[in-house]
């Protein structure tokens, strides 16, 4: 079966028996357990189909499933569980990609290139090479290849979702959520991700903003071999985050020798994890938005890697101000005042009515709080998803969803606490982040009063000091013209009035010119159809009034003069 039909009719599938199956659980005599199975209905058809579509489909179920400001969470939980499982494509295509892009034959470009691809996805594949020309040769890098039809495959898929939006807000089975403006938001960040010049420049922007941190490790972006469809990075040695928390929950003890021999420790790898993010977002004003295990390598002295920067989020200075008011209200373990934080990060109107939604926040982040600094907690109960959940639970309360900025903030955020629990699962989430934020706070001063920074505004003030002089002056004079051209724009009235006086001074003119040859005595030399229409004794009646037609003209060019000259005198006498 053809996509199309297949989307429409899985949609159907999914749509049709969830409506159903949700209203019957609210039904009064249906028993508890037959509620909870009618419930799981919708959130379990929901994820076959999308996992069935792949493509474009998954990773848009990828980011509900962050959307509890969107979704009930048992939606948001059962599309946790969506991956973007793709097999390789062939080994030719990939070489016969590389080679049209680049301009040169494999051979040429590398000494070796690896067949077997490390890693495959929706948008591409990866294969491990070495540099085998100019200044870089013998170098190990990797190459990203963009699979074949992938940009005309998302394409197609994101008019689908458009229209599955649609439908979904037109049935208005959300309330007064929409999707099709959440769908638009989405498709807009992967579109960035079929680009690998983007990519590139995502890296690049992050590293140049974050340089100064020693824990944390961008790839080199090798740009003669990077196009919109192959990407040439370094390697990164080391060992994989997700192979390390996996053999780590298989208790393997090798594991922790190998750490060893590279100066690591789990504590310290989940503190710079953390740490890193926060970095990154609070201080770089960028950041990695998909830091999943999978796309951070270890490396030695605790240092993190990260791979893949088809995502990066950006902070303004009003995120930014968002984001320490919420570390700061964390740190403080004051939930009135997270309250408030999250309402400032929901761009909450004044005036709206949220008492009531506040004792439900309040349960949920209170027992969070209290949770983050209990060594006897769970790690579930540790999580910084219940902070999130209980954020998004409060933007669908008051139907304000996130914005997709801050929505990959919080999927960033989420991974980075995945990966911290599986490390140190006994982790000290209060005191950590309390570090965290004195950490970011010296490095914001150390970033605005150290010799750099100063020295820059000590040079940017002796420069404008310099320049003192002839900025006033083209001041002076910019505000002179301003306010003559603005004077003129509110003292258009006066000439509009002239312009009108002149109009009816040329009509009354020209009437009394006509009019002239039709005075008594002449009203035979009107045309036979008017002479019948009208009386002899009205034409000859208003005819001989052509002298005042024309005084008329007079008066009235005199009083345009008139009117015009004042607009004009007042204009000079402003400027």
């Amino acid at each position: 079966m053809a996509r199309g039909p297949r989307i429409v009719l899985g949609f159907l599938w999914v749509f049709l028996p969830t409506l159903l199956a949700e209203g019957a659980a609210r039904l009064p005599l249906v028993g508890e357990r037959r509620r909870e199975e009618l419930r799981a209905l919708g959130p379990e058809r929901l994820y076959g189909w999308l996992q069935e579509l792949g493509g474009a489909f998954v990773k848009f179920g990828q980011l509900l499933s962050l959307r509890y400001d969107l979704l009930p969470p048992r939606y948001c939980r059962s599309l946790e569980r969506l991956y973007d499982r793709v097999p390789p494509f062939p080994v030719q295509q990939a070489r016969a990609i590389v080679e049209a892009e680049l301009g040169a034959p494999i051979d040429t470009l590398f000494s070796h290139f690896e067949d077997r691809p490390i890693g495959a996805a929706s948008f591409g594949q990866i294969h491990r090479v070495v540099i085998g020309r100019g200044q870089d040769q013998g170098k190990v890098a990797v190459v990203k290849v963009q699979r074949p039809g992938a940009e005309r495959n998302f394409d197609t898929d994101a008019r689908w979702l458009l229209a599955v939006g649609f439908l979904v807000d037109l049935s208005s089975v959300l309330g007064q959520v929409k999707v099709r403006p959440v769908v638009r938001d989405f498709i807009r960040w992967p579109r960035r991700e079929l680009s690998f010049v983007v990519e590139a420049k995502n890296a690049d922007r992050v590293h140049e903003h974050t340089e100064w941190n020693p824990m944390q490790r961008i790839p080199w972006i090798y740009w003669e071999m990077t196009t919109p469809r192959v990407l040439t990075m370094e390697y990164l040695e080391g060992l994989p985050l997700s192979e390390l928390v996996r053999r780590i929950e298989a208790g393997d003890a090798e594991v922790m020798d190998e750490l060893e021999a590279m100066g690591c420790d789990l504590h310290g790898l989940a503190r710079n994890v953390l740490q890193n993010y926060y970095l990154q977002a609070a201080v770089g004003e960028v950041f990695h938005a998909d830091p999943h295990p999978g796309n951070l390598i270890v490396l030695p002295g605790n240092c993190i890697g990260y791979v893949d920067f088809g995502l990066v989020g950006r902070a303004s200075p009003e995120d930014l101000r968002e984001q320490m008011a919420l570390m700061d209200a964390i740190a403080s373990q004051d939930v009135e005042r997270l309250f408030i934080a999250v309402l400032d990060l929901l761009d909450a109107p004044r005036g709206l009515l949220v008492s009531e939604h506040y004792e439900r926040f309040a349960e949920a982040t209170d027992a969070w709080l209290d949770a983050s600094d209990n060594p006897g907690a769970s790690p579930g109960e540790k999580s910084l998803v219940n902070l999130v959940v209980a954020v998004m639970n409060l933007a669908r309360d008051i139907g304000l969803p996130l914005t997709m900025s801050m929505t990959l903030y919080f999927k960033a955020l989420m991974a980075v606490d995945s990966s911290v629990l599986r490390l140190r699962p006994g982790q000290d989430y209060h005191a950590e982040l309390v570090q965290t934020l004195r950490m970011v706070r010296l490095r914001m001063i150390e970033q605005r009063m150290g010799p750099g920074p100063t020295l820059d505004r000590a040079l940017t003030t002796t420069l404008m000091a310099l320049e003192l002089p002839n900025l006033v002056k083209e001041q002076v004079i910019h505000y002179q013209q301003t306010t003559s051209a603005m004077f003129r724009r509110i003292n258009q009235a006066p000439l509009v009035v002239a312009a009108f006086l002149r109009s009816l001074a040329w009509t009354s003119l020209l009437g009394a010119l006509l009019l002239l040859p039709f005075e008594r005595g002449h009203a035979h030399r009107l045309p036979p159809e008017l002479a019948d229409r009208i009386p002899l004794g009205v034409i000859e009646a208003v005819a001989e009034g052509w002298p005042l037609g024309i005084l008329g003209a007079l008066l009235l060019f005199w009083g345009a003069r008139v009117v015009a000259a004042q607009a004009m005198v007042k204009v000079q006498g402003q400027s």
